[in-house]
């Protein structure tokens, strides 16, 4: 996984084969251990170059919330 540069993001992985995006986000900071991750998820039926966009971006988080959230079929995951 390429290095992801994000507020909002922890964690992202992209399975070609199957066009699955996953995501695990940011969660809550606790005290004396840093901040842990959020929850996962695995988004659908995104082409790769819709990730490549998301990895470029100057805001991940924004384009995320743009392009990928509520336009795919998503699935609460396990964290990965």
């Amino acid at each position: 996984m390429p290095n992801l540069f994000s507020s909002a993001i922890h964690h992202v992985d992209y399975d070609e084969y199957h066009h699955r995006l996953y995501v695990t986000f940011r969660g809550t900071r606790r005290a004396g251990s840093g901040q842990a991750p959020g929850r996962s998820y695995v988004y659908y039926g995104v082409p790769k170059d819709e990730y490549l966009a998301m990895m470029q971006s100057r805001s991940p988080g924004a384009y995320f919330n743009d392009h990928i959230k509520d336009h795919y079929t998503v699935r609460q995951s396990a964290s990965y």
